[in-house]
């Protein structure tokens, strides 16, 4: 990964000689990066490996482990050995992840074992939220085959830890199905109008009655079915797919009897 810094004239030179970060086995980077600001200093760089040009891409035979990187510049080339190693795991069917993270960043496997399966990232990724939402591609073994496995992950932007705890757990993915690489449009959708019983009343007032109990986990007026969803379009014939609500902040108003 290089980091090209321009002057005013627009001439642009290298910052590192070698490069801001180098891949293990030097697997290849096919798509752009994202960036932002790490809260202690310094730009995060988030990008994966792998590719999809090439027949031979699509076999199984010879693949190697793809990893996605998040990397801190800070003013000088990073080792891998500043990285923290957050890992997949497999629980209860779901992809999860312990966050870890290192000095100058993580580094994440694309595998839940040693064993390569062939996912790899091929498009940029997003940042929102201090989260990180990117999409990873895995070919049928097959070289004729136009389709392959697609994930959507939403992990920590600083620890690389599963955050889709509305699934379970350090939950990590959302299961696409089999398809096309994708690159999602990452959209706010705003929450459903809540159900009143029918009773009328005032619909920007989730209890009219003062006697009435407040409404149970469970049900409408619950504080997180007032919640916007942050959802990806992964395409233009289905609806977005929810990913996690963002309950973050003031939700509803309401005065106070």
């Amino acid at each position: 990964m290089w980091r090209v810094d321009f002057n005013e004239a627009g001439n642009g030179s290298s910052r590192y000689a070698n490069g801001l970060f180098t891949t293990q086995n030097n697997r290849p980077i096919t798509s752009a990066p994202a960036l932002a600001a790490n809260p202690n200093g310094g730009m995060m760089v988030y990008f994966g490996t792998g590719k999809l040009i090439e027949t031979v891409d699509r076999l199984q035979s010879g693949i190697e482990l793809e990893t996605m990187y998040a990397i801190r510049d800070r003013e000088r080339d990073v080792p891998f050995t500043q990285l923290g190693n957050p890992e997949i795991s497999i629980v209860d069917g779901q992809r999860t992840i312990i966050g870890e993270t290192g000095p100058l960043g993580w580094a994440l496997r694309l595998s839940p074992s040693t064993v390569a399966t062939g996912e790899r990232v091929l498009a940029r990724p997003r940042v929102i939220f201090g989260q990180v939402i990117f999409t990873t591609f895995e070919p049928e073994d097959d070289p004729c085959a136009p389709g392959g496995g697609q994930r959507v992950y939403v992990i920590n932007a600083l620890t690389g830890a599963g955050e889709l705890d509305n699934i379970c757990p350090n939950c990590a993915v959302v299961e696409l199905g089999i398809g096309a690489p994708v690159d999602p449009a990452v959209v706010i959708v705003p929450p459903s109008d809540p159900d009143f019983g029918g009773g009328g009343g005032d619909p920007t007032d989730p209890d009219p009655d003062p006697d009435v109990d407040p409404p149970g986990d469970d049900s409408a007026g619950a504080a997180n079915r007032w919640c916007p969803i942050l959802s990806a379009i992964t395409d233009a014939t289905t609806g977005p797919i929810g990913l996690r609500p963002i309950c973050e902040g003031r939700q509803i108003w309401r005065q106070v009897r």
